[in-house]
């Protein structure tokens, strides 16, 4: 009776719609039914290929969890689940555009299809495959706190779906807009994909994942990637982080024994990655340095103030040539940053600016920095009343950190408050004029 019912059933479903057919297999109670009525389908998509979009429309159609008939429809013929994502009458619209997705999903449950997806090299497939690495990359390389649709590593080591990313051999393709891709052709080692990307752009981009801590296994093949770019615009942007004294920039440079394509470059980035020996060319560091090469950006970001820090730091690991060329600066950016600096710490810069008789080039600060360097004859003379310090402290906002730099001085030479202190107090241990670079926050911690 229940042989019969069924087949009675599936008679019924097999001269209407597909979507009848669909139905007794994902609601029927009865197995047999079932069973014909996935017969009846595979007929129809052998017999009436016209009918297949309407077919696989319908199998799409239910939740993520498919029966076990849908599930050996969908891995029957070729599979299914791949080639007829390539049909050219597939209608890729409403709940058909996620389908790339769906399948993705479907192979956290179902080890036929976790092995579909470590092989194949369907397109939609692949490009499925690349988003979930995305999300799940961007999850373990920053500061979210989302619950990852897709983790990649569990306790570092590589979850299902990583494991199909790194055994499919499809992946990574060509590179192209999402730099997030990089971190795969990291982890499989394939570095000649890479220059497809903008250097300068790639770079920062590892430098940025390497900030946020991922997993063990993606810091080794992020920094063994950093260390793998053959000469062009990607080395030369590790050089240029190197000079910003980034850590990592630094560390992948020295060990891959990088040097800047540009030769004038050489001296001022050995220096300021500590590579500087005795045997190197003084005189070629001093005319770079005399000559303007701090004045724009090749030297890396702010090449003044790390030269200073670095100095102040080790002064062992700053040449004389350094402290002589900064001596003889002209005027410009770089004498305006040195002067800068000398005003927040007494160290290098302010020796410097005392020696060389620097003053800002904006007329309107050289109270204030003449005052904050503690040269209390050349002030004295340049602003015998104090009106013009007044003046400038007028111009400062109640909040402004410099209100308490002057009240400082102020107080240490015994001399009246220029103005009043900054209504919110910045703690003593940050002041302006950070790098910006590697997690600094845009302030140098200053001891």
């Amino acid at each position: 009776m229940g042989d019969w019912l069924a087949a009675a059933r599936v008679r019924w479903s097999a001269g209407s719609a597909p979507r009848r057919l669909v139905e007794v297999i994902m609601r029927d109670r009865n197995r047999a039914a079932r069973e014909q009525a996935l017969a009846t389908l595979e007929r129809l998509w052998t017999d009436q290929p016209e009918r297949r979009a309407d077919i696989w429309s319908e199998v799409w159609s239910g939740n993520d969890d498919p029966p076990a008939e849908i599930m050996r429809f969908l891995l029957a013929g070729g599979p299914r689940m791949v080639t007829y994502l390539r049909h050219d009458t597939l209608r890729f619209s409403g709940s058909l555009r996620d389908v790339p997705a769906r399948i993705l999903r479907l192979a956290r449950r179902n080890t036929d299809v976790a092995a579909l997806l470590a092989t194949t090299g369907e397109p939609r497939l692949l490009a499925a495959l690349e988003a979930a690495f995305v999300e799940g990359f961007h999850h373990h390389a920053s500061y979210s706190r989302d619950i990852p649709v897709h983790p990649l590593w569990e306790d570092d080591r590589p979850t299902p779906l990583l494991r199909m990313l790194l055994d499919n051999p499809h992946l990574p393709r060509p590179a192209g807009d999402d730099l997030e891709l990089a971190a795969l052709m990291a982890l499989k080692r394939r570095y000649d994909l890479m220059i497809g990307f903008d250097g300068n752009d790639l770079v920062f981009r590892l430098l940025e994942m390497l900030r946020y801590e991922p997993p063990a296994p993606a810091v080794d093949a992020l920094r063994l990637a950093l260390r793998a770019f053959p000469p062009g615009p990607a080395r030369d942007s590790v050089c240029w982080w190197a000079m910003g004294r980034d850590d990592e920039a630094t560390a992948a440079a020295v060990e891959a024994g990088y040097r800047p394509a540009e030769p004038d470059l050489v001296p001022i980035f050995l220096v300021l990655t500590g590579q500087w020996s005795s045997t190197d060319d003084d005189a070629a560091l001093y005319d770079f340095i005399v000559g303007g090469g701090l004045h724009d950006r090749r030297a890396g970001p702010s090449p003044v103030s790390h030269l200073l820090e670095l100095a102040d730091e080790d002064g062992r690991a700053i040449p004389p040539a350094v402290v002589r060329a900064l001596r003889d600066l002209g005027p410009g950016d770089a004498r305006d940053a040195v002067c800068d600096a000398a005003q927040w710490q007494d160290g290098i810069a302010r020796r410097v600016v005392v020696e060389a008789g620097y003053v800002p080039s904006d007329p309107q600060v050289v109270p204030a920095f003449l005052y904050l360097t503690r040269q209390w004859a050349r002030y004295d003379a340049a602003d015998p009343d104090g009106a013009l310090l007044r003046a400038y402290a007028d111009t400062l906002q109640f909040s402004d950190f410099k209100r308490d730099e002057l009240c400082e001085a102020a107080a240490e030479a015994g001399r009246p408050m220029p103005c009043d202190p900054q209504e919110f107090s910045t703690p003593d241990r940050y002041r302006p004029g950070g790098t910006g670079i590697a997690g600094t926050g845009g302030f140098t911690v200053h001891s």
